[in-house]
């Protein structure tokens, strides 16, 4: 991979300053990624330690069953600061979601790791009709779900149509093109799924089309859908199955029929330990218990991690951007003018030296190193004689909005965003306006941004490319059929914008669209509806000895267990 830079702990770079250890992160989305030329692009969020349980889960063992806690040849241990979260394809939604997905299930088209553009995956190849409204997909002929179920275009279609009538997860990145009924099954082998406008990022969503054995749901599931089944049981055919869920790990096993092959490097078993505690997660790591750590800490948590013996440390430029939405239908940042005095109060200075050195600050709401990004704009910049200025010109006194109050929510836990809050609580005091800090576990923020008025006026988020193009970031952030999840909490859009978003997305020539991405991106930046903060790298503590980390852009695809083997 081209921008990929692999640090061994003796090569690692200090990031000297930063932040103190950090606990679970649950809150990440994914979006962005590299256009495709009218065959592509990408967008997400999720819950990472959503604390949903099932009924026939065992309680958290020590580890000391088949496969063990510590680090084996036979068992790929993965460890993270977020608890697993349901397995169903139709409803998936997030970075922690997405790992269980990439090894659980097939999606429909892949991402091609170079390039970052969709590439043959279950569809071997595919073609175009009435002029970029249907796309035909050919299937592979050699694909067996756990089940021993042969993959047929019934089950595309069916997974398509069971998305669209869930209306959940992925479903709002085909609203308004597809539908439940989208899908026409021409043979065995051939899929067609017809737009009701013409999609010119289409086969980039598709890397979020997860297969599903319908003939499998059908038949183990009470309804046609299967939306408590498919919560804890996987009917899929990636390259593992379920061998266990327990309440903070879910063990996976090889399907040994699975149509890529196995060779004997590679781990037959996997394991994923939601770790809450930061200490003992980079513990595990430090004492090759765990093969691989997730990459939503800090970067002192990493330094400390790429210090121990035998741990190498791979740091990737990512799609992800950490943002603080400014809520624009809640009083007092429904004002313009207290969202640029905020904004421009910001020390981001401090933040980035202080809190997040090697990161890079970012201009708008798609990150920099995405195809498409509207480079005309510049990163906000703390100006404090602006921030008084707008204040002075805001509908709103100063006694009024310290009266209605600002609520600023972190992440429960996340030591770093606390520290980033209490930067801005210190600029914005200075300006007068006085600050709520109010940590919250991640589930409690995802249930408070349902509506306008219980979302808070700021948020701490990251949001990462669940597929490869701008439009994971526009329409997952600031389209009108997104409002509402649950890393939208800026409730901002207008006419203009979603008409803009809409029209991009029905371009096929892939430079008009792109153009018009970016005059898309110039409304949200003028329009001040967060403060964009930052795009974070990608880091990846690995043991040495383990090959094969290949970073996608889109996130979670990073964390596949097929792709790793042991040296």
């Amino acid at each position: 991979m081209p921008d990929e830079e692999r640090l061994s702990r003796r090569t690692f770079v200090k990031l000297s300053g930063a932040s103190a250890a950090t606990a679970a992160l649950a809150g990440c989305s994914g979006t962005g990624g590299s256009d495709d030329g009218g065959s592509g692009d990408g967008g997400g969020g999720d819950g990472g330690d959503g604390d949903e349980s099932t009924p026939t889960e065992t309680a958290a063992g020590d580890g000391s069953d088949d496969g063990g806690s510590a680090a084996n040849d036979e068992e790929f241990v993965f460890v993270n600061n977020g608890r697993p979260v349901p397995y169903d394809p139709g409803t998936n939604q997030g970075w922690v979601g997405t790992v269980s997905m990439v090894n659980f299930y097939d999606p429909l088209v892949f991402v091609d790791p170079e390039t970052k553009a969709p590439a043959a995956h279950l569809a071997t190849d595919w073609s175009i009709e009435d002029d970029g409204r249907t796309w035909v997909f050919t299937l592979r002929d050699d694909v067996t779900f756990h089940s021993g179920n042969a993959l047929t275009a019934e089950d595309v279609a069916y997974s398509l149509e069971r998305t669209m009538a869930l209306n959940l997860g992925k479903a709002s990145l085909w609203s308004g093109f597809l539908t439940a009924d989208s899908a026409e099954v021409r043979d065995e082998r051939t899929v067609a799924l017809t737009s009701e406008r013409q999609f010119g990022p289409m086969l980039a969503t598709l890397v979020n089309l997860f297969v599903a054995d319908g003939q499998a749901v059908r038949a183990n599931a009470d309804t046609e859908y299967g939306e408590e089944y498919l919560k804890w049981n996987v009917e899929g055919s990636g390259p593992y199955g379920l061998r266990e869920k327990r309440s903070e790990e879910i063990l996976f096993e090889a399907h040994e029929d699975y149509w890529g092959g196995w060779d004997d490097a590679q781990f037959k078993r996997a394991r994923y330990k939601g770790v809450l505690e930061p200490s003992t997660l980079k513990n595990l790591i430090k004492t090759g218990q765990a093969d691989m750590a997730g990459s939503w800490l800090s970067p002192t948590d990493y330094e400390e991690m790429a210090s121990a013996d035998g741990v190498t440390l791979e740091q990737v430029p990512s799609w992800r951007l950490f943002h603080i939405p400014l809520n624009t239908q809640k009083k007092p940042t429904d004002d313009l003018n207290v969202r640029k005095a905020i904004v421009h109060a910001i020390d981001y200075e401090s933040i980035m030296s202080g809190i997040f050195p090697g990161a890079e600050r970012v201009a708008g709401p798609v990150p920099s190193n995405m195809p498409g990004h509207n480079d005309d704009l510049a990163p906000y910049q703390q100006d404090v004689a602006s921030a008084e200025s707008f204040l002075d010109q805001a509908d709103y006194s100063l006694d009024e909005i310290n009266e209605t109050g600002i609520e600023l929510v972190y992440v429960a836990q996340l030591e770093y965003e606390r520290e980033i809050g209490l930067v801005i609580k210190q600029n914005l005091g200075d300006l007068g306006i006085e600050v709520e800090l109010n940590p919250l576990p991640y589930p409690n923020i995802t249930e408070r941004n349902t509506e306008p008025e219980t979302s808070p006026h700021m948020l701490q988020i990251f949001v990462g490319a669940s597929y490869p193009s701008p439009d994971t970031f526009l329409k997952q952030l600031f389209h009108e059929d997104a409002l509402g999840l649950s890393f939208t909490s800026s409730w901002f859009t207008t006419d203009e914008l979603t008409g803009l978003i809409d029209d991009a997305r029905t371009t096929v020539d892939a430079d008009e669209r792109m153009a018009k991405f970016r005059e898309a991106q110039r409304i949200v930046y003028d329009a001040y509806p967060s403060v964009f903060l930052m795009q974070y790298p990608l880091f990846a503590p690995i043991q040495e000895g383990i090959e094969g980390f290949t970073f996608r852009g889109v996130d979670g695809y990073e964390v596949r267990w097929y792709d790793f083997r042991r040296t």
